[in-house]
C-alpha cells in the first residue's frame, strides 16, 4: 500500500521520520488503494503532525499560522472535487484554522489565474497561433520556454534519471514534461491549489482535471483538450528552505521562481545541496525584481552584475559547471485573445562538480 511514497520526507521541524498517525484521524484512500486521500503524518522525533489533503502532504512550519492564512484558498480548491471527512474536520477545527482575520493574498490561488496558468502550461496551441497581428505571429513562430527546457534538457539526459524534483511546479506543465527524462518525480510548490491542479492532471485524482479554456473576449470562451498525465509525479506542498529529504536528486528543475523568493542566495544553497555530485540543474527566470517577495538587499543585482550573469557566478561559486544557458526566451500568460503578458526568459542548465 502506497503512502504517497513517505521515504522522500523528513519533517520540517526537526527532520525526523515521518508516519501514518490514524489516532485522530482516520486515513482514506483512493478506490485503487494506492493513494492517500486524506489523512495526519506524524513526526516519530517531535511528534508534530501534518495533514494530508486530498493527496497532499502539507509539510510546513509554523503549520497553524499557515492554515489560518489559507483556510479560504483549501476550501475554495476542493469544493468541486473533494470532501473533508468529519475527523479531519474536527482536527483542522481544534487547531483554529477558521480564525484567520484575513486570507493569504496569493493569485497562484486564484480560480481565474488558475485557468491562465493551465492555458500556459499545457495548451498545445502556442500563444499568438489565432492572432493575426503581427505581434501574434512574432510569439507564434518563436519557441517557448517548456520547449526549449526539453530541448537543453534532451541534449544531456539520454536515459531516464532516477529521480527529480521539479521545484515550484504550479499546476504542473514542466513536471508533467519530465516523464521522459525521469523514473520519480518530486514535485514541490507552497500553493495549495495550483498544487491540486496539477494532482487532478497529472495523477487525474481526485477529480480529472482534462480541459483547459481558453478566454477569447468578455465572457466568450472556447475550450481544449489536456493529456498530461505523469504517474511517477508525486506532490508535496513545502517550502524548498523548509524541506528535508531522505535523498538528493539527479536533477532538479526550477522555472521562474528564483525572483520570488525570500532569500535568492540561500534558495540556490539549498538547490545544489539536493542535488547528487553529476547532478543536473535546469533554472529559468524573467529576474522581475520588483517582486514583493525579494527585499532589495537581496536580489542578483546587488552582486554589481546583471541578473543572469550572477546568477551563473554564483553557482559556479557553489561548485556548479555551466552547460547551456538560452536567453530571451518568452514565456506568454494569455489573459485574453488581446491581451499577453510576455516575459523574456533566461534559461540556464548546470551541473553538479
Amino acid at each position: 500500500m502506497k503512502l504517497i511514497n513517505l521515504s522522500y520526507f523528513l519533517c520540517p521541524c526537526c527532520k525526523g521520520q515521518l508516519q501514518l498517525d490514524e489516532s485522530a484521524v482516520k486515513a482514506d484512500f483512493s478506490a485503487s488503494g494506492k493513494d492517500l486521500q486524506q489523512g495526519i503524518l506524524g513526526c516519530l522525533s517531535c511528534q508534530t503532525l501534518f495533514p494530508v489533503i486530498a493527496g497532499i502532504p502539507i509539510l510546513i512550519n509554523p503549520l497553524e499560522d499557515w492554515l489560518r492564512k489559507n483556510h479560504s484558498n483549501i476550501l475554495r480548491g476542493i469544493h468541486d472535487c473533494f470532501r473533508l471527512s468529519s475527523d479531519m474536520l474536527d482536527w483542522l477545527n481544534q487547531r483554529e484554522w477558521s480564525f484567520g482575520n484575513q486570507s493569504q493574498n496569493n493569485y497562484y490561488e486564484d480560480s481565474r489565474w488558475l485557468q491562465i496558468f493551465i492555458q500556459t502550461h499545457f495548451d498545445p496551441l502556442r500563444p499568438g497561433t489565432d492572432d493575426p497581428s503581427p505581434l501574434g505571429k512574432a510569439l507564434a513562430q518563436q519557441e517557448q520556454v517548456f520547449e526549449v527546457c526539453q530541448e537543453m534538457l534532451a541534449a544531456v539526459i539520454k536515459k531516464p534519471v532516477p529521480q527529480a524534483l521539479d521545484v515550484g511546479c504550479n499546476v504542473g506543465g514542466m513536471s508533467y514534461r519530465l516523464k521522459p527524462f525521469a523514473q520519480n518525480l518530486l514535485a514541490l510548490d507552497t500553493a495549495f491549489c495550483a498544487l491540486l491542479s496539477a494532482k487532478r492532471i497529472l495523477h487525474q485524482t481526485p477529480k480529472a482535471i482534462s480541459q483547459g479554456i481558453r478566454r477569447i473576449d468578455g465572457s466568450f470562451t472556447e475550450t481544449f483538450d489536456i493529456d498530461a498525465q505523469n504517474a511517477s509525479c508525486d506532490f508535496l506542498l513545502s517550502p524548498l528552505e523548509q524541506s528535508h529529504f531522505t535523498q538528493t536528486f539527479d536533477l532538479i528543475t526550477c522555472l521562474n521562481v528564483i525572483d520570488c523568493v525570500n532569500n535568492p542566495e540561500v534558495f540556490l544553497n539549498k538547490l545544489v545541496s539536493l542535488l547528487k555530485p553529476g547532478g543536473f540543474l535546469l533554472l529559468t527566470s524573467p529576474y522581475s525584481w520588483t517582486s514583493d517577495d525579494v527585499p532589495r538587499d537581496k536580489w542578483l543585482t546587488q552582486t554589481g552584475l546583471p541578473s543572469e550573469q550572477a546568477l551563473q557566478m554564483l553557482l559556479e561559486q557553489k561548485g556548479m559547471v555551466l552547460i547551456e544557458f538560452r536567453d530571451h526566451i518568452p514565456w506568454v500568460l494569455t489573459e485574453h485573445k488581446r491581451w499577453y503578458r510576455v516575459f523574456s526568459n533566461h534559461c540556464i542548465l548546470m551541473q553538479k562538480n
